[in-house]
């Protein structure tokens, strides 16, 4: 795998292509890849070809590596280079995980495919000449056809998938209709799902089946009925037949009768509404206290009781109800409160029956309420209100209300639904519609969401019309009784008005008093229940603390670390910005505990070209235990959920586990709602046989149900133990019918086992109010105490290294290592007091405040003592730097004296300028030209300039690698000549020591460094050459400096060889770009011809007057030839140079080319008026004849009229043609308006670009008389009315122009027409609006048919007048003939 593969941000939607694309641009960060593949939307060839633009040459490559020394991926390089040197010695590390990952990847879309097998006549076949292929809503799957042809399953706009049809792919990519639209779809689909992987069919089997009927249409022949099928939203609802829904469909009967059942209830339903309009707060409370009836049912739905601890807790909470306060359920995760609070609804919609009540939940859990609704409330009528905006909005007109009523209020609006499901993020988004309604109770799931005060969530549901609210929640105190007020405020905002009062009484929690009069005043609002309390057969859960072992790998990074923050470590914890430091380094230090390949260049480092699977798991101490381990427990019939809390190293065990073949499925917050509901679907199924569940500790904490696992394996621990808490609650819950054995995986001897201990502590707070310990809460500076201490704590284990004790660790079995590690057995009464590191009871780190090796954890040097070498190379380090600073005062210090003195020697900062503007004209060697070109003073001698300018690239070296200049290398590090020796230290190395340091000069040296090294290792190519050459005459000539092969075009078509030579001669005799006195000197083969004369502009060739190329050869043949222009004179310099500096070219690549005709003059025209056609749209006979046929397959009525709607018409429907009004404003030559006409075409929302709606488009009369242009979105706009379709739609881009920058994107150039969009500006349209009444009245317009045939007499003329042009005309007359067939204006929207 690709060492960029795993990366700081989200995972990449695309997975597979991802995979797939990383191979091969290895070079690339994956993020860069991510993106092309998300604006390319999946399309691997497309993603291909900007990929390879994006990816740097050869010789990039190497300029990047080089230029960046200090990237993660070169300081790695460094530390672990041993490391590296043992993974690319030949034949290690051969295991195939290629191989093994690619065959994961066929294996993956295998199952996929598997699930969903279909027979072969489930659908019909298409007709090959059917017109409703530009209704395809989608691409279902593809089969190889019975004649040998690839056919596609289509799911068609507007119907079921029991609806799809096979049709040929030839069929779709040869409509008319679709147009390339239908090509592109079948390719972007086989994009995405290779024909290589098979044949495939992605239609669950639950898109099928009836979840319920919610709507009825009564027509004249025939009954529709609305319906919603299991697993889809209601977005994609459907009118199906009613025979059809009861006969055909599973559960279409069962549906139909519940629809009967609930519709039945609609009139009493209004007049309930109108009662509830009439409540007041007075009536309100009465309803909750005066009912009398037991609030607990013997049983629910079928056959579902609650166990006695629910009962008492349904009791309690409508207790709570009825005395007119909201309460919090808090029992244990996995106690049922789910269950208790669908009870308590079934209570609460008997109370107040006519008003629904509404659950609000994660996103995760909402298949799982749906399940639980159907057990506890069966007569309930739930409505999910989740999904697209459309389909919301859709949900919220049908099925939250009851259809109007004959003699109903029509201002009163019931509720059908009894209670409404939603989502945190639905309700945030819906919140207007929410609070329209009035709801008997609101239920909130994993209510500790609300903890923050202030939040948005809190809020929104705080402005909701709610009569009694109840919060769930396993954890409702995590870190501070403030998030524990929050809660409270939500639920009886009354009596806890004031956070400052509630955290004044109860924050500080020093006291035993408080912690009573804390639980005196909870007491009736909060019930908490743990397992042990009610709940006696519920098996045990068995807890192993397994302390790895620091691999090799591991020890050399966690060491690497420290040693390279020592100076912030050693400045301590105090300050904000050492804080933020210490932060840094602990996230560091945690990752690299988990896998080193979490830090950024660490795997690049390891293996360039990608771990193997030996090397990934041999780095890793906690995977190599979880490969001794998952084996252990496969053969034992186990399954197993793993929990990280980091979705990274979440990436390295999926990686793991393709290379192992352990089956998976992964669950983290990129996962979308429907992915991550069939993935714990498919993990839970009785037949299933997956083996490990991974999950991120957050993710997977929140309401989900995996007792079909045994065994828990806690890869790392969450800072929060309540979300471990959470995690482990997953599996060992009510359902449980096995012992569940949990495994924490913690790094001996560091920082992570010394922050699992204290974390575990955290839980006191929690203990202390619900259990009864005390317990101090810490300040903002004993925090920062203890992130300083744990990593003391950590660097203890890793610089005390015990190699034996690591290896034979490395070589136990897993029996072995389990026999050694502390378990304890939880059951009964010992739950209760699981807090602290006593539920583990490992002892194998207690702190005496003394080390063996008598440092002190307090000892203010305990960073120096404990890594002296660090504390030396530091000290070295900060010795450089004041010793830097100290050469830069001196230097400021003398230029100031030299400055002042009379006859001292100073180089002026001009003098040094030029110095280094000749240096990089003439290159190294080339002394005397340089210093007679700096106009120095008579003290600068030729040994100045050279000391000079050695020193100046000594010093540009400092910040540029030296592989980069090779030459350049070479020449400086012979020795010194004797003139440089010999100068005195005033003006010699010493000297230019300060110069060098001085902060102005420094500051322009290091600027520039990296250009002027670049200038000097190119012209040092040509320097070599002519210096081998023996002189400047013996270098123009063939023998004494050959050129080499360049693979590129002379500038000219008389340049030679010789002019290649004469070319480096005269950049090394006047220097580099100088090319008007190089083309002037008489010693160069340029002057004779050349001398004095100026180069032309180069002229780019103009494609659109090829036909004059040929004469404009022949008189450039008659004229002088004439001086490059400099710009291409400098890029063959510079490739010469390279060449003869040793950098080698490639000869390009051969691209045939198919000879292309020429082409002949055009017959100029005359400019058209304003209105005339845009270029090439022109009528044509073959565009009337086309028309004419389509007309002819049309419908008619019984009146010959045509039978409305018709289309598609490239993309248009013509509703209707409306009548032809004769009026100047509705006629003209082009085209005929007719009043009432009305067309519909698809078009993205304006509030949502990523989707498509449909766009009404009418043309009425205004009132003035004049035409006027209405455009109407059925979603996401208001009404666009304007005074021609041009204006119209400008408005549309526009807007959508506005909405794209908005999201932070470049808006696209578009330009649409305005009439073609409508549609009367199209040959069918005009053809059918001809065919109205009184078009023959309209005076002055050209019909279509006339002005095809003008179009073709223009044309002929303009023919004839090319090939035979009249005698003496200097241009041809022009044509008075306007082609009138489709002009119009176009919008041009950047």
């Amino acid at each position: 795998m690709s060492p960029t593969s795993r990366t700081r941000n989200a995972r990449a939607v695309y997975r597979v292509e991802q995979r797939s694309l990383e191979s091969a641009f290895a070079e690339l960060d994956a993020n860069v890849i991510a993106e092309v593949l998300e604006r390319r939307r999946g399309n691997v060839d497309l993603a291909a070809q900007d990929l390879l633009e994006i990816r740097p040459s050869s010789t990039e490559k190497r300029r990047r590596k080089a230029e960046a020394p200090a990237t993660e991926r070169e300081y790695w390089g460094d530390v672990l280079a041993e490391r590296r040197a043992d993974a690319e010695r030949p034949g290690t590390e051969s295991d195939g995980s290629a191989s093994n990952d690619n065959a994961a990847t066929r294996s993956e879309e295998r199952s996929i495919r598997s699930r969903h097998e279909w027979p072969s006549e489930q659908w019909g076949r298409e007709s090959d000449d059917s017109t409703r292929f530009a209704d395809v809503e989608r691409i279902c799957g593809w089969r190889n056809g019975s004649a040998g042809e690839t056919e596609l399953l289509l799911k068609w706009r507007g119907t079921s998938y029991a609806n799809c049809t096979w049709a040929k792919t030839s069929a779709i990519e040869r409509d008319v209709a679709s147009g390339t639209h239908g090509k592109m779809r079948v390719t972007r689909y086989f994009d995405k799902h290779p024909i290589e992987l098979g044949p495939r069919v992605d239609v669950r089997p639950e898109y099928l089946v009836v979840e319920r009927v919610f709507s009825k249409f009564e027509g004249v022949d025939k009954t529709l009925m609305c319906v919603k099928w299991q697993r889809l939203g209601y977005d994609e609802t459907t009118w199906e037949e009613q025979s059809a829904v009861r006969d055909l469909f599973e559960g279409g009967s069962a549906a139909i009768e519940r629809f009967e059942r609930v519709h039945s209830r609609a009139t009493s339903a209004f007049a309930r509404q109108a009662i509830i309009e009439r409540e007041t707060a007075n009536d309100v409370n009465n309803a909750w206290s005066s009912y009398d009836d037991d609030a607990v049912c013997e049983s629910y739905g079928e056959s579902s009781e609650l166990r006695s601890y629910q009962k008492e807790g349904v009791k309690w909470m409508s207790f709570n109800f009825r005395a007119g306060r909201g309460c919090i359920l808090a029992d244990e995760m996995g106690l049922g409160k789910t269950a208790q609070s669908l009870a308590l609804i079934h209570h609460c919609l008997k109370v107040r029956p006519g008003l629904p009540a509404l659950i609000v939940v994660p996103l995760s859990t909402v298949v799982n309420w749906e399940r639980e609704a159907k057990r506890w409330v069966p007569d309930a009528y739930l409505v999910t209100h989740i999904g697209k905006q459309a389909g919301r909005d859709f949900a919220r007109e049908h099925d939250w209300y009851h259809a109007p009523v004959e003699g109903a209020d029509g201002s009163l609006r019931s509720m059908k639904a009894d209670i409404v499901l939603t989502t945190y993020e639905t309700v945030t988004a819906d919140r207007q519609s929410f609070a329209k309604v009035k709801w008997c109770t609101m239920v909130v799931d994993e209510a500790h969401r609300l903890k923050r005060i202030g939040g948005k969530l809190g809020n929104d549901l705080g402005t909701l019309s709610v009569e009694r609210i109840c919060l769930l929640t396993g954890t409702p105190l995590q870190n501070n009784t403030a998030e524990l007020w929050s809660l409270l405020n939500f639920v009886d905002s009354k009596h806890f008005s004031d956070a400052e009062d509630f955290e004044a009484a109860f924050g500080g929690m020093v006291k035993a008093s408080q912690v009573e009069r804390l639980q005196q005043v909870l007491g009736p609002y909060l019930l908490r229940r743990l397992k042990s309390d009610v709940e006696q057969k519920l098996p045990p859960r068995s807890e192993t603390l397994v302390e790895c072992e620091l691999a090799p790998l591991q020890k050399k990074c966690y060491r690497a670390l420290f040693e390279r923050n020592f100076s912030f470590l050693r400045q301590g914890c105090e300050s904000k910005e050492n804080f933020a430091n210490f932060a840094n380094i602990m996230m560091e230090v945690r990752k690299c505990c988990q896998h080193p390949f979490l830090l950024d260049g660490v795997e690049a480092a390891v293996a360039p070209e990608g771990a193997s699977t030996n090397i990934l798991v041999s780095s890793s101490g906690k995977l190599q235990l979880l490969d001794k381990l998952l084996p252990h427990l496969r053969e034992g019939g186990h399954r197993a959920l793993v929990f990280s809390q980091m979705t990274r190293v979440l990436d390295v065990l999926e990686d793991y586990c393709r290379a192992r073949g352990h089956s998976y499925v992964r669950l983290d917050g990129s996962v979308t709602g429907s992915a991550r509901q069939e993935a714990i679907d498919h993990y839970c199924a009785e037949d299933s046989d997956t083996f490990l569940f991974l999950l991120s500790t957050r993710a997977g904490g929140q309401g989900i149900n995996l007792v079909q696992a045994d065994t828990v394996i806690m890869f790392d621990s969450d800072w929060n133990p309540q979300n471990d808490a959470q995690a482990l609650a997953r599996a060992h819950r009510i359902g449980q019918t096995r012992q569940v054995q949990v495994y924490r995986l913690v790094m001996r001897g560091s920082y992570e086992k010394e922050m699992f201990t204290r974390a575990s502590m955290k839980l006191g707070l929690e203990q202390a109010i619900f259990g009864g310990a005390d317990k101090e809460e810490k300040t903002t500076a004993q925090s920062r105490k203890e992130i300083e201490a744990l990593l003391k704590h950590g660097a203890y284990g890793i610089f005390a290294e015990d190699e034996v004790r690591a290896q034979q660790w490395s070589d136990d079995s897993i029996v072995d290592i389990l026999a050694r590690s502390e378990q304890k057995l939880i059951k009964g009464a010992e739950e209760t007091n699981e807090v602290g590191p006593s539920t583990f009871a490992t002892a194998t780190f207690v702190d005496s405040g003394m080390r063996a090796d008598g440092v002190s954890l307090d000892d203010p040097n305990f960073w120096q003592k404990l890594m002296p070498e660090a504390a030396a190379a530091e000290e070295e380090r900060k010795a450089e730097a004041e010793e830097l600073l100290a050469k830069m005062r001196a230097a400021e210090k003398l230029a100031e004296e030299k400055k002042n003195a009379v006859n001292a020697f100073h180089w002026s900062w001009g003098e040094r300028k030029r110095v280094v503007a000749s240096f990089m004209l003439f290159g190294w060697g080339m002394w005397e030209p340089i210093r007679a070109r700096s106009q120095l003073k008579d003290d600068k001698t030729i040994a100045h300039v050279k000391m000079f300018c050695r020193c100046y690239v000594e010093d540009a070296l400092k910040t540029v690698p030296s592989d980069l200049v090779p030459n350049i290398i070479e020449v400086l590090t012979t020795e010194e000549d004797e003139d440089e020796n010999s100068l005195p230290d005033s003006e010699g190395r010493e000297y230019l020591k300060y110069i060098m340091a001085e902060q102005g000069f420094n500051n322009f040296v290091r600027g520039r460094a990296s250009d002027d090294l670049a200038r000097l290792e190119l012209l040092q190519g040509g320097i070599k050459a002519v210096t081998k050459a023996g002189s400047f005459e013996n270098a123009l000539t063939a023998e004494g400096m050959p050129i080499p092969e360049l693979f590129a075009d002379p500038v000219a078509s008389w340049w030679t060889e010789d002019h290649d030579r004469a070319l480096v001669v005269g950049t090394l005799k006047h220097g580099f770009g100088k090319y008007a006195e190089i083309r002037d000197d008489p010693n160069l083969p340029f002057a004779e011809t050349f001398a004095g004369k100026n180069a032309p502009e180069p002229v780019k060739k103009d494609k659109k007057k090829e036909f004059d190329v040929v004469a404009v050869d022949t008189v450039d043949a008659e004229k002088p030839i004439e001086w490059i222009h400099g710009r291409l004179l400098s890029m063959r310099t510079k490739r010469i140079f390279s060449a003869l500096g040793g950098t080698s070219f490639e000869p390009p690549p051969k691209i045939e080319r198919t000879a292309r005709k020429s082409k002949t003059a055009k017959f100029p025209r005359e400019k058209k008026p304003k209105g005339a056609p845009r270029s090439g749209s022109g009528a044509t006979i073959e565009k009337l004849e086309k028309a004419q046929e389509f007309l002819k397959e049309l419908k008619r009525d019984a009146c010959g009229q045509l039978a409305m709607p018709v289309g598609p018409i490239s993309g248009v429907t013509i509703e209707c043609l409306g009548a032809v009004h004769n009026k100047n404003d509705f006629v003209s030559q082009q085209y005929i308006l007719p009043v009432g006409f009305k067309s519909s075409r698809m078009y993205p929302r304006l509030d949502n670009l990523d989707e498509r709606t449909r766009w009404e488009q009418k043309i009425t009369k205004g009132p003035k008389g004049e035409p006027q242009f209405t455009l109407t979105a059925e979603e996401g706009c208001e009404p666009i009315v304007a005074k021609s379709a041009t204006a119209a739609w400008a408005e549309v881009l526009k807007r959508a122009k506005a909405a794209r920058e908005a999201r932070g994107e470049v808006p696209k150039k578009t330009a649409i027409s305005g009439p073609e969009f409508f549609g009367y500006s199209l040959p069918h349209v005009r053809l059918m609006i001809e065919s109205l009444p009184r078009v023959s009245e309209c005076k002055g317009y050209v019909m279509y048919a006339d002005s095809c045939a003008k179009t073709v007499e223009r044309k002929k003329k303009e023919e004839a007048a090319m090939t035979h042009p009249s005698a003496g005309d200097d241009k041809p007359v022009a044509n008075d003939d306007v082609d009138l067939s489709q002009g119009y204006e176009t919008i041009d929207i950047e």
